[in-house]
């Protein structure tokens, strides 16, 4: 019978693992372990010393120790006494239960039977109650376990990893008894392999996985199924149940083998750029939101009971009255999460922490990393792990507390004094463990400390030597380095754990495991295509914070401008859009607007440089690439060497190129080069470890990642700088002085020369029409690498090598409509205007043609002239709102004289 074989199987094998489980949570709820350890302590360490050595003083501080020693053991033996008491009545019971359920088609009947007989005599009419309450609850708990357990999850004959053998040994298995309970309940109410798909497609687990996907199950339901045989459909469905360590079939398993045999499924999947290990990652997700909506008894397993210490767990540390008005008990905040996978991406670091921590001699500790890595939350990790009762043994019964620094500047106590007052009750209390995030507000030198004049170190430092109490600090490795540069001995007091970013598929991890939370709270739906889109987003665009925080903030920015515009589900292209907004910059898929402007860049950027086709070919070339994901995108989005004589046109190239790329002008960081000709300017662009100061450049790019960088005179550069921008070039990055990883791969980077111009006039007046623009860029390069100006492997960098060519005298007169336009931008906001004739057009560029300044000799005509000619009108009333100021060649001869 399958009850009676259930019963003598699993059943008894459950009520001892439950029993066992009450017993072992009473003993610890009861502290029993740790109240006969500590049974002689003093009452919560309340022991006084003797202020003199009298023998009055050294009587009354014997008496009052004694006390408190006689307190805490009558305390300790009391609650030790009353959870023994209870243990051995629960043992009896136990064991009556075992004796009951072993003889249970007998024991059950027989207790019926004297029920009913004490309740026809009145006078056991009320044990008679509850004796049939006893029967009715033994009842109910048995028929609620054998189904619970014993029909939906009954025993394996053997692990499915064993059965899949025996099939693909050619032996005929029957995989049904491998199956989940809602796995199989759909398997057996299918008819055919069609019907299954129908069901499937019904059920609550792939509603979660089709909305995740983004998916229509509509299309997918009613389109025909190529069906393959049951067996294979099912054998497919457990070897997905293998790779994803379920241990039988379930649902999931079966969707899977689905969109394995399904054409209509793979279709749906590859049109929404859903790969199979993204399946599999969204069936992980699944499973591990299940568990937390639907958790496991822990009493049926003993294994997976959480011990927290009983009620006695403190009753050996001594009141830190002081301590908690300026901090908070971190152990305790961590005690109502649900999840845990953050904490677990920073294994290793508190793995770490823990051995720091429980050693013998020093016992600080400080995480170093840049903002946003994760080092409070390894800190809570293992804050977690001490309130579960899952650290070593020596860390069982530690409080973890945060120092909270604005508390303790604004206590009522000199800071100094609620230093000194808090560490002492740190010590006395005998398990405090001291969390200081930012550790270089408190240890900074003088100068810079949030505590102004005070010494922290010099208080800090007996502490410290003498291991009584234990510190973990945090930092940012620049502010550590400079408290190490000022005070060398803060190193020899904290053993430093460099805390790195965790990997792709960890931050992924976590943005799952937190998207439900951020869901309920902003009333949106994320895609699975979203959230992954946002980690790439991030990693693309965020590159002056780390992860895992800049996804996690990316993640609840993105889920409230999708609140705030009505956006229930959240998509790739919406995480995009928002990203744009957010940046000003164009992010994710081409758009058709954007994509005209791509396509027609070069009208764009001629609107403001005159000639220079091959230069501005070559740019828009790169962007357009970089746009449509051609490009490397983790090398700058384009760079350029600009050749050519002063006054050409290469800066202003790259003006138009920052306003039409990043839409500002603005956004552009300029180096002039000739600043950098000693060696020792390299810390003006990287910066200083010593004085622990960033660098111009990498500063610069940090705060603004999508910028056009111009490094204007390049070759007046020291050669080992131009070293340094082989890898910024290359590989997309530097690291500066500080140890940070600096990224480049935002940016446009434009190197200026007038190197070599006097030979590009010379091949110009050599070739005259004949000169081909492409054939000059190709001899420059050589000339200036056969003279040493620049190395192969300096110029072999650059995207392109564009020679711009001196301008000729009929295109500064093209020159002179855009500096117009310039200013009659800027006299648009006095609504005033001002026309040139063609005669004057003609005139100012005669004037400010230059073969040696090229059009910045135009730019002081139009000064000296075009603009004195305004001012003078306005002052004098010649000029009117109605028509524009209209200048002549006469005018301008006038002027020349």
């Amino acid at each position: 019978m399958p009850f009676l074989s259930w019963l003598y199987k699993d059943g008894v094998k459950t009520l001892v693992n439950v029993c066992v489980s009450v017993l072992l949570l009473t003993y610890d709820n009861f502290s029993i372990s740790e109240l006969l350890r500590t049974l002689f302590y003093p009452w919560r360490k309340d022991s006084v010393k003797p202020l003199h050595p009298t023998l009055q003083m050294l009587f009354q501080a014997w008496t009052l120790n004694l006390i408190a020693r006689l307190i805490g053991f009558a305390v300790r033996i009391s609650v030790i006494f009353v959870g023994i008491v209870i243990i051995f009545g629960e043992i009896i019971f136990a064991l009556c239960s075992l004796l009951f359920a072993l003889i249970l088609p007998i024991s059950l009947p027989l207790l019926y039977i004297v029920s009913i007989l004490w309740l026809s005599d009145s006078t056991l009419f009320y044990a008679g109650i509850l004796l049939v309450v006893i029967a009715f609850g033994i009842t109910f708990f048995t028929i609620y376990t054998y189904i619970s357990r014993g029909l939906k999850h009954p025993t394996l004959p053997y692990p499915l990893t064993h059965a899949l053998a025996k099939l693909h040994a050619g032996e005929k298995i029957d995989l049904e008894p491998f199956m989940e309970n809602e796995a199989k309940k759909i398997f057996l109410k299918s008819a055919s392999l069609q019907d299954l798909k129908k069901h499937l497609l019904e059920s609550s687990i792939s509603s979660f996985i089709f909305a995740r996907t983004g998916l229509n199950r509509g299309e997918i339901e009613t389109a025909g199924f190529d069906s393959a045989r049951e067996i294979e459909f099912l054998k497919t469905a457990g070897e997905f149940a293998l790779k994803l360590k379920h241990q039988r079939i379930e649902v999931s398993d079966l969707i899977l083998a689905l969109a394995h045999f399904d054409h209509t499924f793979k279709q749906e999947l590859e049109s929404h750029d859903i790969s199979y290990a993204d399946m599999l990652t969204i069936i992980r997700w699944q499973t591990d939101f299940w568990k937390i909506l639907h958790p496991k008894n822990q009493l049926v397993d003993p294994k997976n009971l959480r011990f927290t210490g009983g009620i006695g767990k403190n009753w050996a540390s001594g009141y830190t009255p002081i301590l908690d008005t300026i901090s908070h008990d971190i152990t305790q905040s961590v005690s109502n999460e649900s999840f845990d996978f953050h904490h677990y991406a920073h294994k290793n670091t508190i793995d770490k922490l823990e051995r720091i921590l429980s050693r013998s001699g020093q016992k600080n500790a400080v995480l170093v990393g840049p903002e946003g890595v994760g080092k409070k939350t390894a800190v809570l990790g293992l804050a977690r792990r001490i309130f579960l009762g899952k650290t070593l043994a020596v860390l069982a019964h530690k409080k973890m507390i945060e120092l909270d620094l604005s508390s303790l500047l604004n206590s009522s106590q000199n800071p100094e004094s609620a230093i000194i007052s808090a560490f002492n009750e740190a010590v006395s209390a005998g398990n405090i463990v001291v969390y200081i995030d930012h550790l270089e507000r408190l240890l900074a030198d003088n100068n810079s400390s949030d505590l102004g004049s005070v010494n922290a170190l010099g208080i800090l430092a007996p502490y410290l030597k003498s291991g009584s109490i234990q510190i973990i600090g945090s930092s940012d490795p620049s502010s550590w380095q400079k408290i190490v540069n000022s005070q060398p001995a803060i190193a020899d007091y904290f053993e430093k754990i460099e805390v790195s970013e965790p990997d792709v598929i960890e931050v992924i991890s976590i943005l799952l495991d937190i998207a439900p939370y951020i869901e309920n709270s902003h009333k949106t739906f994320f895609t699975f295509s979203a959230i992954k889109s946002i980690y790439e987003l991030a990693d693309r665009y965020i590159a002056n914070r780390s992860f895992p925080q800049k996804a996690i903030d990316l993640l609840d920015e993105t889920a409230t401008e999708a609140q705030k515009n009505n956006l229930k589900i959240i998509t790739p292209q919406i995480a995009s859009s928002i990203m744009s907004e957010k940046l000003k910059v164009n992010v994710g898929s081409v758009e058709n607007n954007e994509s005209q402007a791509l396509l027609h860049l070069e009208d764009l950027i001629h609107e403001r440089v005159i000639n220079q086709d091959k230069a501005i070919k070559a740019i828009a070339s790169a962007l357009r690439r970089s746009r449509s994901g051609v490009g490397n995108p983790n090398k700058p989005i384009g760079s350029f060497m600009f050749l050519g004589p002063t006054g050409v046109g290469k800066t202003e190239t790259a003006k138009a190129l920052a306003a039409t790329y990043f839409n500002d002008e603005s956004r552009m960081i300029r180096l002039d080069m000739s600043e950098y000709q000693e060696i020792i300017s390299i810390e003006n662009i990287i910066g200083s470890s010593q004085t622990a100061t960033g660098g111009r450049l990498t500063d610069a790019v940090k705060a603004n990642p999508y910028s056009l960088i111009l490094l204007d005179e390049i070759e007046k550069a020291h050669p080992s700088i131009l070293n340094l921008f082989l890898q910024m070039l290359d590989e997309g990055w530097l690291t500066d002085a500080l140890n940070q990883k600096v990224e480049f791969n935002n940016c446009i980077i434009i190197a200026t020369s007038n190197a070599g111009s006097n030979f590009i006039r010379q091949e110009i007046n050599r070739r005259g029409a004949s000169l081909d623009m492409e054939k000059l860029g190709e001899d420059l390069t050589t000339y200036l690498q056969d003279r040493g100006i620049f190395k192969p492997k300096f110029v072999n960098r650059f995207d392109a090598v564009v020679s711009f060519r001196p301008l000729k005298i009929e295109e500064l007169t093209q020159v002179v409509d855009l500096l117009l336009d310039e200013i009659n931008q800027n006299l648009s906001a006095k609504n005033y205007s001002v026309a040139l004739t063609d005669s004057a057009k003609k005139l100012l560029a005669a004037i400010g043609f230059d073969p040696k300044f090229g059009a910045r000799a135009l730019n002081r005509a139009m000064n000296e002239y075009v603009s004195d000619l305004v001012a003078n009108a306005i002052l004098s009333g010649k000029i009117s709102h109605e028509n524009p100021f209209e200048i002549t060649d006469t005018m301008i001869r006038e002027k020349m004289i």
